[in-house]
């Protein structure tokens, strides 16, 4: 296949017909066949003049001539190879000429990246230091990722993160080589290293898809988790992150080292991290605004939902420093957005931040979200959490304002009547009804009502009083009746399907148990 005398011109027609081959499929001889060849002459490679046409090509055994290049080629000149090559892309790749639908940059780079950690360990210790020689590479590696991180598929963001991890370590094994090697230099290397794999996650992260706040939620509600259902491959992506975090660890970066040093980055790490003494009330408070940040603007939901579920599982007191932020953005999340698992996980971690803080809060920000909130689901759920307020209040030994008058006074006149007070009047129809979450809202209320009927045997909070059972009849049971009365027995409404009406059964269910719990008492 090579005919020339000596091996400099062997090489230079190798390269010759690399870039014939990478080019035509149907070049005789291919690429497999000059891969075979090069095997049994190591010599012949030229990563320079090698690397740029076979990563133009799709063929697999430019894939294997690569790894060939990247374990037995020069690695002064692969580093060099490469570090041009990924120059090239970062530039390509912010350029007008870029197709995304076509090029698969982050496939590249991942191949780049292997070349690197292929190669680095070889290279031989001469008066250039370490971290002359990383500087560059670090550089444009964390500038190429912010260009390509966001043309990534899933499986493109774990391999990078996975690459990554790989050269670091094998980046670090290098510099530990040097004899002799200063404080000074050893450090200065680890902070290099560590800013690309800071680089890697704070980019590639979003494709991790490790299912985090669905088997944090398993563990900590198992029964209420027989519904979550964990993302396909869910494990490729845990396994990717765990890389990661071993790197770190190499690098002389704990868990417990990256709670003292708020980041987005650090916090996507500890949230991942398996280490669940460091996710306390402590590390929350010193990465709330990150996480407030991450919810606002829905950006890893997965690490911050499972972070708040683990840190404040077993909490019993939260400060308001921490409570009213949390209670000002959650609901939005827990009400609007797509996922349901979210939905439910983030209302689980709104009912236990309401449960740990002080009662005065938690019947204001039960009040602004019966009343104010501008998510109507909020304002059915709202009623639920203000029911698990009062079972709380009777079932503990101190007083507390929900098992206290002050409970009626607050949340009695929003709770207690429909919302607005003339619903029914602007909803006289079905099809209005069925548009609206006020049917279902009010069969929250009645059950409420219900339990609260039951519970306050002693009448703390002035349920029992006449006047207060006055003005429920006047305000909420009167006008739900009426309702229930003209639209049930209208015969085109009791000819519709069963499902159709079954918000308006519900609440006719609801009453019924009510009117039986209120007429016990004159009993």
């Amino acid at each position: 296949m090579f005919s020339a005398d000596n091996d400099e011109d062997r090489t230079l027609q190798a390269v010759a017909l690399i870039i014939s081959a990478s080019h035509d499929a149907d070049f005789v001889p291919s690429l497999r066949e000059i891969y075979h060849e090069i095997c049994q002459n190591e010599s012949l490679l030229d990563p320079l003049n090698m690397i740029p046409p076979l990563l133009e090509s799709s063929d697999p055994a430019a894939s294997d001539l690569l790894v060939l290049i990247g374990e037995c080629g020069t690695a002064k000149e692969v580093l060099i190879g490469v570090e041009e090559a990924v120059e090239k892309l970062k530039h390509h790749v912010g350029s007008s000429d870029f197709d995304e639908d076509i090029e698969k940059p982050n496939s590249r780079l991942c191949t780049l990246l292997g070349l690197y950690s292929a190669a680095i360990h070889r290279v031989k210790h001469r008066q250039k230091s370490p971290q002359e020689t990383l500087r560059p590479i670090v550089t444009d590696l964390a500038s190429t990722m912010s260009f390509a991180g966001s043309h990534a598929t899933t499986d493109e963001g774990r391999a990078i993160i996975v690459a990554s991890s790989d050269f670091v370590q094998k980046a670090h094994g290098w510099v530990l080589s040097k004899p002799n090697l200063s404080s000074d230099d050893r450090h200065a290397c680890q902070a290099l290293l560590k800013s690309v794999l800071d680089s890697t996650i704070t980019t590639y992260s979003p494709y991790l898809h490790a299912s985090l706040a669905n088997r944090t939620f398993a563990q900590c509600y198992p029964r209420l988790s027989f519904r979550t259902k964990l993302e396909s491959g869910w494990e490729y992506g845990a396994d990717a992150i765990s890389n990661a975090l071993s790197s770190y660890d190499a690098l002389g970066v704990s868990p417990k080292f990256l709670v003292t040093f708020p980041s987005p980055c650090h916090f996507i790490l500890v949230a991942h991290s398996k280490d669940d003494s460091i996710k306390t009330t402590q590390t929350l408070s010193s990465m709330l605004s990150i996480i407030l940040g991450f919810i606002q603007t829905n950006n890893s939901l997965d690490e911050s939902i499972s972070f708040l579920l683990t840190s404040l599982h077993s909490t019993e007191s939260l400060s308001t420093e921490i409570v009213i932020p949390l209670c000002t953005v959650l609901p939005a999340l827990a009400s609007g957005h797509p996922d349901p698992s979210i939905r439910h996980q983030t209302f689980r971690i709104l009912s236990k931040i309401l449960g740990s803080t002080d009662p005065a809060i938690r019947l204001q920000i039960l009040h602004d979200l019966c009343s104010h909130s501008e998510f109507p689901q909020m304002r059915v759920a709202a009623v639920g959490l203000v029911k698990e307020a009062i079972l709380e209040a009777f079932g503990a030994t101190v007083p507390n304002l929900f098992s206290s008058p002050r409970f009626l006074q607050v949340l009695g006149p929003t709770i207690f009547r429909p919302d607005p007070p003339d619903f029914f009047e602007s909803h006289r129809t079905l099809e209005k009804l069925q548009e609206s979450s006020e049917p279902a809202r009010l069969v929250e209320c009645l059950a409420l009502l219900y339990v609260l009927i039951l519970r306050d045997q002693k009448n703390k909070t002035g349920i029992r009083d006449r006047d207060n059972l006055n003005n429920i009849e006047r305000q909420l049971l009167n006008p739900i009746r009426a309702m229930l009365n003209a639209t049930l027995d209208d015969p085109d409404i009791q000819n519709e399907h069963v499902h159709d009406i079954m918000s308006l059964v519900s609440l006719k269910t609801s009453l019924e148990r009510v009117e039986l719990a209120v007429g016990s008492l004159a009993t």
